[in-house]
């Protein structure tokens, strides 16, 4: 996953930008000082898709060439995910490099992803990233609030594209993915490694992992969001301020920039400011379905039946023709114990499913209710 800090005293959502990367940024001056900058250690040098020796014999071994895209892309696949292979498993932790993932067989949905566009590039199979701009999920790192969003491989094939997905437990059903090039995988690659620096405590050394993105692409919305969170930090408000507002000129909508804008105009004392920003974020959430959808689905979760009929219901009534709502909706009504109105969500739901894998789950799972007596 790639990731955007928000302090603990906010609550924001980010969405990485989707502009097309640029030349090498010309970004302000250092926020090091000479001497904390001789004192850091050097952001190395990653080079996104090379493959070592044992992964390249790793690939002769289980891999067959000059075969069917189809057969090859089935025969990696197998060769990575069965027992008899790598047996690769979903880990959301640090981000690793292609040979980090191969060696210690599991990694986040970045790693994966890089990973598996490595291996995929080294057997000609023509795979790419795909990004997708929602929050998929959160988490909690010392004082520092992670909101990650997710990323993803597609392999053209001669008769269509496959979709290579590593994130468990989701349906794949997401607002808006974009193709990637491999510059931008790359700057995700970097931003993730310095929140994960900054969520430990490294502020300044994250500054560097920060601009080592902003250098490769300075279009990445989440770099520059993470570099104003971690230069508010360290209380250095004006150059947070130029940050933040870069990143606002990349997405004016965006609102984890906007509350964490606001925050920092309220640390400032310049609360009529951050007042028309805090409302302005407020709106954008409560106007999206999915957010709705995303808190109906944690309610379920935390077992507050009551609480995730209500945002299922909201999230239906904003977008009554989207079948995941009715679906996750059913679910709730089933947690509450109400048959009846567990029924008609469903039925709902099949009406507005398109897919056929969905439909088959609906229809499976409304066969399974109980009769009502």
């Amino acid at each position: 996953m790639h990731r955007v800090l928000a302090t603990l005293l906010l609550t924001a959502i980010a969405v990485p930008g989707i502009l097309a990367p640029q030349a090498a940024a010309k970004l302000p001056k250092s926020t090091l000082s000479d001497a904390a900058a001789m004192d850091l250690p050097e952001v190395p040098e990653i080079r996104l898709l090379e493959l070592n020796p044992k992964m390249a014999k790793f690939l002769l071994k289980h891999v067959q060439a000059k075969q069917p895209r189809k057969v090859q892309l089935n025969a990696l696949l197998d060769a990575i995910f069965s027992k008899k292979g790598l047996n690769i498993r979903y880990g959301n932790t640090y981000t690793k490099t292609a040979a980090e993932t191969f060696d210690s067989r599991s990694g986040n949905c970045l790693s994966f992803t890089v990973f598996f566009v490595a291996m995929a590039r080294h057997l000609g199979l023509n795979a790419y990233f795909k990004e997708v701009t929602e929050v998929t999920s959160r988490d909690l790192r010392g004082e520092t609030l992670l909101a990650n969003h997710h990323m993803f491989a597609e392999v053209e094939l001669d008769n269509g594209i496959a979709v290579v997905d590593f994130l468990p437990g989701t349906d794949k059903r997401y607002i808006e993915v974009r193709r990637i090039d491999d510059d931008r995988a790359l700057a995700h690659m970097y931003n993730n490694l310095g929140a994960e620096r900054l969520a430990d405590g490294e502020t300044e050394l994250s500054i560097k992992y920060f601009d080592r993105a902003l250098e490769v692409d300075d279009e990445l919305l989440p770099a520059w969001v993470n570099r104003g969170v971690a230069q508010r930090r360290l209380t250095r408000y004006d150059e947070a301020e130029r940050s933040y507002l870069k990143a606002l000129e990349l997405d004016r909508k965006d609102a984890s920039v906007i509350t964490n804008l606001a925050g920092l105009y309220l640390a400032q004392g310049r609360r009529e400011e951050a007042h028309p920003l805090m409302a302005r974020a407020a709106a954008y959430l409560q106007d999206n379905p999915y957010h709705h959808y995303r808190l109906g689905a944690e309610a379920i979760r935390s077992g507050n039946a009551d609480l995730a009929i209500q945002q299922l219901k909201e999230a239906s009534r904003r977008d009554p023709g989207e079948a995941l709502f009715d679906a996750s909706l059913a679910d709730a009504y089933l947690a509450a114990g109400d048959l009846t109105r567990a029924r008609q969500a469903l039925r709902r739901a099949l009406r507005n499913a398109d897919e056929e894998e969905l439909r088959g789950r609906l229809e499976e799972k409304l066969a399974g209710l109980p009769e009502e007596g």
